[in-house]
């Protein structure tokens, strides 16, 4: 069932709205929805630092002995995609959908953000907790869009917290009789990107391959078809399969990390999807810093991010705090 806004007489007919009780009673909004453990191994963080640095399979190395000897791995900013039990299909995406009567025509990624307790490490047993805060609509250029917004509890074996994630995911869906607005402008058009007069991050340029989508399915576990099914990704619009939204964040992370450090720590890091990327064209990663502080006793910097295409159109915007060593 659908809800609808009555409408006055001769006025215009009602308007459906994708959001219902019955779909806020499905997700259990504010409630935990689930809950799972991993097993942080320094195997599995190296295949995923491997593919985010470029490596080719001869030069990646898996794995260097017991789990125990030397000092924990630092785990990649974004690694916490990899712990994520949407993206892992362990939780299903389509739940509740159902519950909606019109044809899904798309659905993605809108943003991901994490802000950290500590950083993740080898050899962490972490528990997600998954919790559903937020489903909303907005009108959208391919349909109605329905927006789920979901918090993951990131804690250690003994219960104290690591992280917080929260993720959005947009759902279009064909509404009869529904109208998009109208275009303001080109999608993905550059915008400016903080004050002038910021430091500048050295940009970071990767070209994505499909091999590489393979090689980060793998080391993520994200095997969603939208990333490997070409006939898949021409059904739902698209030129053929796109890259991951978080192996562009992870293209981003890598860029502030190699800038701010050794010692220094991705405190907070934030990417918001605004258009799709194809394997085999150029995608840039640029920085600006745009404020310096102290936090935490450290000293501390924000930075605005984006990802760009050739032709300098912004695909991905984020943002990022680092904590230097004090």
């Amino acid at each position: 069932m659908t809800a609808t806004t009555p409408a006055g007489p001769g006025g215009p007919p009602p308007a459906l709205s994708l959001v219902t009780p019955e779909l806020l009673a499905a997700f259990r909004v504010g409630e935990v929805s689930g809950r799972y453990t991993f097993l942080v191994t320094r195997e599995h963080i190296k295949r995923f630092a491997g593919v985010l640095a470029h490596r080719n399979q001869e030069e990646q190395v898996v794995f260097d002995g017991d789990p125990g000897d030397g000092p924990p791995l630092l785990a990649p900013t974004v690694f916490f995609a990899a712990l994520d039990p949407l993206e892992l299909r362990i939780m299903s995406h389509d739940h509740g959908l159902d519950l909606i009567p019109f044809r899904k025509t798309g659905g993605g990624n809108a943003f991901n953000a994490i802000e950290y307790a500590r950083p993740l490490l080898s050899g962490d047993i972490v528990t997600v907790a998954v919790t559903y805060t937020d489903i909303y609509e907005r009108d959208g250029r391919s349909g109605k869009l329905l927006f789920r917004v979901r918090e993951n509890t990131l804690t250690d074996r003994h219960g104290e917290r690591i992280g917080l994630a929260r993720s959005g995911h947009a759902y279009a869906f064909e509404v009869p009789g529904y109208q998009p607005p109208a275009r303001a402008g080109r999608a993905g058009a550059p915008e400016p990107t903080g004050p002038e007069g910021g430091e500048e991050l050295p940009p970071l340029v990767r070209t994505p391959t499909i091999e590489t989508l393979v090689r980060y399915a793998a080391a993520a576990d994200d095997f969603a078809p939208l990333h490997f099914d070409h006939n898949y990704a021409l059904s739902r619009g698209y030129d053929g399969v796109i890259v991951h939204g978080f192996l562009k964040a992870g293209y981003m992370a890598s860029m502030v990390e190699a800038w701010a450090g050794p010692g220094a720590f991705v405190k907070r890091f934030r990417a918001e999807y605004r258009g799709a990327d194809y394997p085999g064209r150029p995608i840039t990663c640029r920085g600006r810093v745009t404020r310096r502080h102290e936090e935490d006793g450290r000293p501390a910097a924000d930075v605005d991010l984006r990802t760009e295409r050739a032709d300098g159109s912004v695909s991905t915007h984020g943002s990022a705090t680092v904590l230097f060593p004090g």
